[in-house]
This record gives C-alpha cells, structure tokens and sequence, in this order.
C-alpha cells in the first residue's frame, strides 16, 4: 500500500491544516451571519415597531402642471409623520414630487387631500413612502 504523505511529498501536496480550514469555514460564516443581521436592521422588512401607512384613495388631475391626491394614512395614535407623494405620467415618469407632513391625532387613520405640481400632465399619483418623526 501506498503511504498518503509519501504521494504528497512526491507531487508537491501540502497536508491539510483542518485547523485553519474550519477556522476560515467558521469566520466566514460569522460574517455571512453579521451582514445578514445588519441588513435586517437597517432595512426593517418585517416592518418591526412603529410605522406609518399612506394609500391613495381618489386622484384629480386639475390641469397639465397639478394633480391633487386624496389619501389615507394609517399611524401609530398621537404620532407626527410625513409621506412621499409622487404623479406618475403615461410613461411611468415622475413628474411630480411632494414631501406632506400630518399631525399627531388621537385616531389611527387619517385623510388628507394634496396638490402636487408637476412638471408635465400626470395621470396617477401614488404615496411613495410614509414614517414617523
């Protein structure tokens, strides 16, 4: 029979240090497992503590250079926030763009009617984004 160091020497094969390999294995994983977790907090997919919900109800498009936008926001109680709206044209472009602040209130739900001025005619409007401050 053959000797397995023998053959590794004569071809130039280093012995495997199963130490450092599972060290590196290890390592490896901890970092693939940090990145994980740090996009998970800096991402927040599962929508984790409070959050602020806006969606358009009606849209009105007034003349070439506005659209005004009925919404809905759905806040935690006694919470100020703002929302993103954008007009969209038949391209799907932004034509418009409108940062809305609300108010705190005692109720979770809040309607809000906005103009948006737009650039060029607007079809649709859309809440982009809503959170909290």
């Amino acid at each position: 029979m053959t000797n397995p160091s023998k053959l590794d020497a004569r071809y130039g094969r280093k012995a495997k240090d199963t130490r450092s390999s599972r060290r590196n294995i290890v390592f490896a994983s901890l970092a693939g497992i940090l990145i994980v977790a740090v996009w998970f907090i800096w991402a927040n997919p599962l929508h984790l503590g409070a959050t602020a919900v806006g969606e358009v109800t009606s849209e009105t498009v007034v003349d070439d250079q506005h659209i005004s936008l009925t919404f809905t926001v759905t806040a935690e109680v006694n919470r100020s926030g703002a929302c993103a709206l954008k007009a969209q044209d038949l391209g799907f472009n932004i034509v418009g763009w409108k940062v809305v602040e609300f108010e705190a209130s005692d109720k979770p739900t809040r309607v809000i009617t906005e103009q948006v001025q737009t650039i060029r005619k607007a079809v649709n409007g859309l809440v982009a984004d809503c959170w909290l401050t």
